[in-house]
Parts: structure tokens; C-alpha cells; sequence
């Protein structure tokens, strides 16, 4: 069995579709999220929602993709477990 809880994902186009749906669901199972997309103020509230419903810590990136990796890296330190 796959143990989600404390480890964190780096998901990319977090804002909208697929990407968004992996948020809520890996946050349900207790995943710290980083989402990324270009969307800086969906990526807040939807950051804001599962922070609040899920008691998850939850960074916003709003960067394209090939950036985001490096940047989060620099700028908080958390190793990312998850890559969707």
C-alpha cells in the first residue's frame, strides 16, 4: 500500500482538469501539494481550499513547467516524492 500522508507532490497545470483533480485527490489522502500552472490567483484559492479542508500544506508556483522544479527546490527545500 502507497503511504501518501506527509510526503508531497509537484503538480503541474494545477489550476484546471486533470491537474486539479489530482490536487484533490492526492490532498484527501494527506499529500502536501506544490501546484503549478500559470493561473497565479486559481492556483491561491484552490491552494486556500485544500490547506483548510485537508490540513495539508499547500505552495503555489505560478510559473510554466520547465522552471518550476528548480525554483521550488531553491526557494523551500522540500524533497518532492510525487511527480504528476
Amino acid at each position: 500500500m502507497v503511504r501518501y500522508r506527509d510526503k508531497t507532490a509537484l503538480i503541474t497545470g494545477a489550476s484546471s482538469g486533470i491537474g486539479e483533480s489530482f490536487a484533490r485527490a492526492l490532498a484527501a489522502r494527506g499529500m502536501h501539494l506544490i501546484l503549478v500552472a500559470r493561473s497565479e490567483e486559481r492556483l491561491h484559492m484552490l491552494s486556500d481550499e485544500l490547506s483548510r479542508h485537508y490540513g495539508i500544506k499547500a505552495h503555489v508556483i505560478a510559473t510554466c513547467w520547465p522552471q518550476s522544479r528548480h525554483l521550488y527546490g531553491s526557494r523551500y527545500g522540500w524533497p518532492v516524492t510525487k511527480l504528476t
